[in-house]
């Protein structure tokens, strides 16, 4: 990536996704992404070096990003913390312009409107213990990002929230239904149950990619709000609960 004039210097975004099975990082303009890949587990310790080593790559400072974008979920919850507080803190420090998508809505958004305009598109993650989430957008010309009150629903009575097995996805989904899914073990999963499977890309990329088209001074299929960041989709709650404290019995000194 070329270190241009001021006037003609393209605009770089930095796109990060710690919901999903793997945690992802991409730089990037409208010509060029660099990408960098790491195991879920590994983003408290990996992710800013994988950050700054992207950004390398790219010939590019923290400085000289344009904006930051990261999902919102759902999807894990200890690494949606993760990403969306180092992202926060990149705004809060630096000033760099800042925003949280909800995954499903990019996957839908991360696709060529032309080839699905006026598409009625199932976006479905992979969640824990054999679940998925999945959600239906239209993808019309008034497709925007969801509001910040907007939460993830299931099309089915059955299933809890927004997840359902993968054993009984079939039950939430039409055959001729397009359904979009980053994962690829899902796509696999999915394939004999519905007419087309469409596969987005890491996220990390397409974030980078909707920015290119709605930057800070032009927003257009989402705004750029920073209070996105403290907003997390947790569709789930966290595996570990904090245990409530006991209450000292009637009469009882409680110990200082």
């Amino acid at each position: 990536m070329t270190d241009d004039s001021p006037d003609n210097q393209r605009p770089v975004f930095l796109g990060i996704d710690t919901g999903a099975s793997e945690v992802t990082v991409a730089v990037g303009d409208s010509s060029l992404v660099e990408e960098a890949v790491l195991p879920l587990g590994n983003s408290s310790s990996e992710l800013l070096d994988a950050i700054d080593q992207t950004l390398q790559r790219a010939s590019c400072t923290i400085r000289e990003v344009t904006g930051v974008l990261c999902t919102s979920g759902p999807g894990s919850f200890t690494g949606l913390r993760i990403g969306m507080a180092t992202v926060l803190g990149l705004h809060e420090s630096l000033g760099i312009p800042a925003v949280a998508l909800p995954s499903l809505w990019v996957q839908v958004a991360a696709l060529d409107f032309e080839s699905h305009q006026d598409a009625l598109i199932t976006s479905v993650l992979a969640a824990h213990r054999d679940q998925v989430y999945l959600q239906k957008f239209l993808r019309s010309s008034t497709f925007r990002s969801p509001s910040l009150a907007t939460r993830v629903q299931a099309p089915a009575p059955k299933s809890r929230g927004p997840i359902a097995t993968t054993l009984d996805v079939e039950q939430h989904l039409e055959a001729e239904v397009t359904v979009v899914s980053a994962d690829a073990v899902l796509r696999d999963r999915l394939a004999p149950m519905v007419e087309t499977v469409l596969d987005p890309g890491r996220l990390a990329s397409a974030l980078v990619q909707l920015a290119v088209h709605s930057p800070p001074e032009h927003p257009g299929l989402f705004e750029w709000k920073s209070d996105t960041l403290t907003r997390p989709l947790y569709a789930q709650t966290p595996a570990v609960a904090a245990r409530p404290q006991a209450r000292p019995r009637s009469g009882a000194t409680a110990r200082p």
